[in-house]
Formats: C-alpha cells, structure tokens, sequence
C-alpha cells in the first residue's frame, strides 16, 4: 500500500508510527514449523510447550516506513499522526522463549526488499 500510494503519489494517512513490529521472512517461518514437527516426531515435546518465532529485532513502523521510502527513492507519501491509534493497539508484538534448534536466517532488510520486488514485479 504504501509503494501504491508513493507511485501514485497520493499521502497514505497513518497513526504517529510508534508500533512495534517484528518482520519474520517466510522461509524462516517455514523452517519453524518444520523444527516443531522434528521436536513432536523426535517425542523431544512433552505437555504443551509456547514459543515464538521472532526476529529478536523489532522495529518502530514508522523507521521502517521510512526506510522502504529512502529504499525505493520516494518523497513523502505518508502523513504520520493523521489517525489515531486504534482502541486496543498493538505497540509491540509478544515474545516469548525461541523454539530449540530454531533461529532466523534472513535478516528483516532482506525480508522487506525481496517483498517490495515481488509486490513490484507479481
């Protein structure tokens, strides 16, 4: 949306940009599930075992907004604080315990630019 928007040149109206979000590439996810499974099918998992699949580098949505900006050469596009914070906002996604044998490989800057090139390309 917020590539639409820059193309179009259309201000996108945004909360002041304070949330936290932890960008996890899909094959980092995948890798997740997969080490999960190896635990169940290994009986390495006993009871009901919570982790989470994280970065363990969140960013502040409007550092990352304005990096893709700085990325894809744009010039405005966004007007930060034009909307409120939602009623029951998220300002930063829960972390707990790393699943064992399990850590992110693709780093989040590489995560957003092969997004923006496949949102850009189909």
């Amino acid at each position: 949306m917020i590539v639409q928007r820059g193309v179009n040149e259309t201000p996108l109206e945004l909360s002041p940009g304070d949330q936290y979000i932890d960008i996890v590439h899909v094959s980092d996810v995948v890798q997740a599930y997969l080490v999960a499974a190896d635990r169940l099918m290994a009986g390495d998992v006993t009871g009901h075992e919570i982790y989470s699949v994280t970065s363990g580098k969140p960013v502040k949505l409007k550092d990352l907004v304005e990096k893709i900006q700085r990325w894809l050469d744009m010039k405005g596009g966004v007007i930060w604080g034009a909307r409120e914070y939602r009623e029951r906002e998220v300002m930063s996604p829960w972390v707990g315990p790393t699943m064992p044998g399990w850590k992110p490989v693709v780093d989040m800057e590489r995560a957003v630019r092969q997004g923006l090139t496949y949102a850009n390309h189909g």
